[in-house]
């Protein structure tokens, strides 16, 4: 079998190189390195070491195989019971990948739709091991978690379209080691007039990252096409036309023949023939050239004459070239070597072969790292010349990320420290230590380094260091406040800190290091009464308040609410440890919810007069000015937001009519200004210094006499409208 097995080119990646590629995709974030799985009971998550990459060989034709050797860092959050979540776990998991062409033909043909098919699904729970030391129910459930995953989402697609226009198909296969080489990835390429299957890359040439091999028939072509390009024909046997390639005064110069033959290097078969006028005047000679490739400073290949054998077809030129010294025969090998060495060295087939490198390498470039392939080595088989060369695949440094949280453990002084979701770009951890800020460290190392601890502490505040390193000299350190011992309570489905009287069912949420907490006392209590209740799994504990209790043995206020009726306290216990107790506002939300539509419908009802007069509302302000002062003033349980200040439009021949606006637009804000003191907070403090407001049925009154001011401020300048629209009417 020869070495390009039928086909055009072929194309072969060592398994190193696929390594160094992998390597780099992790290093830049472009395949997985981290993921979550979250269910109903628990969250899985999952750190994945730089994958190793082992080739196959054992699959069919037309279709590669690979294994990706990867190490998952996991760690398994209990949402039901945070305290039960299991400390970190090691997974050995090897992916079984199958690529092949979308088509599934055996070589496929390349069209600009043509994409490669990537599919994971082969991968099983016996290709993921664990350490003895997990416990076997957790392993294989996420064993199971894992294979499902692989199987829904362990696929993808990347183009080939942009090979179609140099190729017609494609094949692919995977091929042992040969010789030194480590096993490869095989890709026949063929053009028109080329057959060949994928069973038939049988030959590993590749010692280096990646080769090349052109087929014998390819590299003639490229040496056909130069020829044709420089002189405007093909001589016999590949074509039917004599060239002529040099004219002079008085000399000639014709290509007759031409033929390459590979054999170890390029042998260039040709006749050359010379027309000179007279008796004598045409040599005929038969040559024979080897030429030597090597690389230029480009990556392109470079052919150079090594040398030249003439051999005469008339009697007086062999005599003539004895009695020169061989003269005749240095003159005609300069003709050949200049006919040869421009043609064949245009004949780029170095660049074309890199561009063809990169192109199959960056196929699906959202998913692979940057490469830029160097071609180092040419060298002629019998039948292609080889190409080989380093891949050049960019690798940033690699240090370790971090990501560190806290959860809490079996009380509420003891946590576990997580830094699952942690990884090594292009790398995996060597080393992961502890220092948890009291004082004590641990160090942990090898293929069990510990991503998640338990620590019991002391009640108080400390700051947690985590130091990871890959090995390599990489270390990155990250640092975790954390305050384990402490309770918090906070309210849920009311206000922060408020509840109503006409629903005083509280509902508390107790938590501590940032994780719900179970089982501990919830009180509420005023001046000399208290209700308890226990929280439950989800941290919550429910009590119903008597709003009696707290109007009458309520706590004294530092600073009242609107519709505050009275204030008590609640707070979370636990074995000798309480949190910070939280106030309760107990509010008459009713009378407040009553307050709001009143001040709703007065400000509607302002907002209809002011409609009726379009020239009122100009010269009140723009884009709805009013509206905004009304809403933001009639809020009674918010702060006061003040407009931002609008100039009306000012007529120099009326000026009265700016004052007018002027006089109305403070009219408003003191209105809206003395409202909303009636119905919120601020107006609840004002009274307490004694401060006269409004009651309701004076705001009635005073809405109505704005109303009134608005109907006549606003009919006059409806009237002044109409009469100017009268006048320039005549």
């Amino acid at each position: 079998m020869g070495t390009t097995g039928g086909f055009a080119a072929v194309l072969q990646v060592s398994e190193p190189a696929l390594n160094a590629l992998a390597k780099s995709a992790h290093s830049l974030g472009r395949i997985g390195h981290a993921a979550t799985w979250i269910s109903a009971t628990d969250t899985l998550q999952v750190a994945v070491d730089a994958p190793a990459i082992s080739l196959d060989p054992g699959g069919p034709a037309g279709e590669l195989r690979l294994n990706a050797a990867a190490r998952l860092l996991c760690h398994e959050w209990k949402s039901v019971d945070p305290r039960g979540s299991n400390v970190a776990c090691v997974a050995n998991v090897n992916v079984r990948c199958r690529v092949r062409p979308s088509s599934g033909a055996d070589p496929a043909p390349l069209s600009s739709d043509t994409r490669l098919a990537f599919d994971e699904s082969g991968t099983g729970t016996t290709d993921i091991a664990f350490p003895a030391a997990v416990d076997p129910a957790v392993s294989a459930s996420i064993a199971t978690d894992i294979v499902e995953l692989m199987a829904a989402q362990g696929t993808g697609q990347a183009s080939l379209g942009t090979l179609a226009g140099q190729f017609s198909s494609i094949g692919l296969r995977v091929l042992p080691a040969g010789g030194q080489s480590a096993p490869v990835i095989a890709i026949g390429l063929n053009q028109a007039g080329f057959t060949g299957t994928s069973g038939g890359l049988a030959t590993n040439f590749c010692a280096s990252d990646w080769g090349m091999a052109i087929d014998a028939r390819v590299v003639l072509q490229q040496v056909l096409g130069a020829i044709s390009a420089s002189y405007g024909a093909v001589p016999p046997p590949h074509g039917g036309n004599t060239v002529v390639i040099d004219s002079q005064p008085g000399v000639t110069t014709y290509l007759d023949s031409f033929d390459v033959v590979l054999a170890g290097s390029v042998l260039v078969l040709g006749t050359l023939r010379q027309e000179r006028g007279g008796l004598f005047g045409t040599i005929t000679t038969n040559f024979s050239a080897f030429l030597g490739l090597s690389l230029d400073g480009g990556g392109g290949i470079e052919a150079t004459v090594q040398s030249i054998d003439v051999t005469f077809s008339q009697w007086y030129a062999t005599v003539g070239n004895f009695l020169s010294g061989g003269k005749i025969a240095d003159m005609v090998a300069d003709a050949v070597r200049s006919a040869l060495v421009g043609p064949v060295s245009q004949a780029t087939l170095g660049t074309q072969i890199q561009s063809i490198v990169q192109e199959i390498a960056m196929s699906g470039a959202a998913n692979l790292a940057p490469v830029n392939p160097v071609p180092t080595l040419v060298h002629v088989l019998p039948d292609a010349i080889v190409l080989e060369g380093r891949l050049g695949v960019s690798s940033p440094a690699s240090f370790p990320r971090l990501q560190l949280r806290a959860r809490l453990g079996p009380s509420p002084s003891t946590l576990i420290l997580s830094a699952t979701g942690s990884w090594v770009p292009g790398g995996s951890l060597a080393s992961l230590n502890w220092d948890f800020g009291d004082g004590s460290s641990m160090s942990t190392a090898g293929p069990t380094a510990a991503l998640a601890v338990s620590h019991a502490y002391s009640p108080g505040g400390y700051v947690v260091t985590a130091t990871a390193s890959d090995g390599a000299g990489h270390t990155t350190s990250a640092t975790l406040g954390v305050t384990p011992g402490q309770l918090y309570c906070s309210l849920v489905g009311t206000g922060a800190d408020e509840l109503c009287s006409d629903n005083p069912i509280l509902q508390v949420q107790v938590s501590t290091a940032g994780c719900l907490f179970q089982g501990a006392a919830v009180v509420a209590e005023g001046d000399g009464w208290s209700i308890q209740a226990t929280s439950d799994s989800n941290g919550r504990a429910v009590l119903r308040i008597d709003p009696n209790a707290v109007i009458n043995h309520g706590l004294p206020a530092a600073n009242s609410r609107a519709y505050q009726l009275g204030l008590f306290k609640v707070s979370a216990q636990w074995v000798g440890y309480s949190s910070m107790p939280l106030y309760v506002s107990l509010i008459n939300c009713a009378a407040r919810a009553a307050a709001a539509s009143q001040a709703n419908k007065l400000r509607d009802q302002l907002m209809a007069h002011l409609a009726k007069y379009p020239s009122l509302s100009t010269y009140l302000g723009r884009g709805d000015w009013v509206k905004s002062v009304l809403d933001n003033m009639f809020n009674p349980v918010g702060d006061v937001v003040a407009p931002s200040a609008i100039n009306s439009p000012y007529d120099p021949a009326s000026p009265e009519l700016d004052s007018i606006a002027v006089r109305l637009r403070s009219s408003l804000l003191g209105y809206a200004e003395l409202v909303h003191l009636s119905v919120s907070d601020a107006g609840a403090l004002a009274r307490e210094t004694g401060l006269q407001l409004l009651d309701s049925k004076s705001i009635e009154k005073l809405t109505q006499e704005l109303i009134k001011q608005i109907d006549q401020v606003g009919g006059e300048l409806n009237a002044r409208a109409g009469a100017g629209q009268k006048s320039s009417t005549k």
